[in-house]
């Protein structure tokens, strides 16, 4: 009788057991990387590099805060930051840019264009177009 409920209990524990493996497993794919950083700059024709003002992302901040610029200039964001961000404005908004990425905007009209990151509201700039 012992024996029996032994056998009967091992029985149980390797029929619970034997559902749990089952399926091989599989190795994950890698994540996907950018092979080189995208520059978004809205179809644009071909701007010289003089006519392009550079604002760095980083320490969730943008640096300069303020640009002040000749009307048909560009400005140039460049994430630095292992965070993503974005520049939003009333009148342009950016993708979701990652370490490395930049997006870049032609200013055409004179005006002041406050922006800030969508995803961290508290990260604000400023364009001054002359």
């Amino acid at each position: 009788m012992k024996r029996l409920s032994v056998l009967l209990g091992l029985f149980l524990l390797l029929t619970v057991f034997s559902g749990c493996g089952g399926q091989e497993s599989k190795p994950m794919a890698p994540a996907a990387v950018p092979a080189k950083p995208i520059i978004q700059n809205e179809n644009l024709p071909s701007t010289p590099q003089s006519d392009i003002s550079g604002v760095n992302i980083s320490n969730f901040a943008f640096d300069p805060a303020e640009v002040t610029i000749q009307a048909g200039k560009s400005v140039k964001w460049t994430n630095e930051d292992s965070a993503p961000h974005t520049i939003k404005s009333d009148t342009f908004e950016s993708p979701n840019l990652s370490n490395g990425q930049s997006y870049m905007h032609q200013f055409t009209e004179k005006g002041t264009y406050d922006y800030s990151c969508s995803i961290h509201p508290s990260m604000k700039g400023k364009i001054i177009v002359e």
